[in-house]
């Protein structure tokens, strides 16, 4: 996965992190188009295990960028069967 790699690929822990912000704030920007296709791709990968393990890392990340994880994780709960997913793409606009 590319977005697992390049947060890896980062030596330091503030490299890692400014990734890790920047991929929210994609993610978060992919909600706003209505991509969700690739907003749960990133939401995806910053889930994945080697990412969660960076325990330090997290602690790092602003409030801010921890919010918008939230609110896009708030759209993807695997609990009932995606319920609040599929809401959300039936009730999105179509792209004009």
């Amino acid at each position: 996965n590319w977005v697992v790699a390049a947060i890896l690929q980062a030596q330091k822990r503030k490299d890692r992190v400014s990734v890790i912000v920047k991929f929210i704030r994609l993610m978060f920007e992919l909600k706003s188009l209505k991509n969700f296709n690739g907003m749960m791709a990133i939401f995806g990968a910053l889930n994945m295990i080697p990412i969660q393990k960076l325990k330090k890392t997290w602690k790092d990340v602003p409030r801010k960028a921890m919010d918008m994880m939230k609110a896009v994780g708030d759209i993807l709960p695997s609990t009932g069967n995606m319920k609040a997913y599929r809401d959300t793409i039936r009730d999105a606009a179509p792209p004009a």
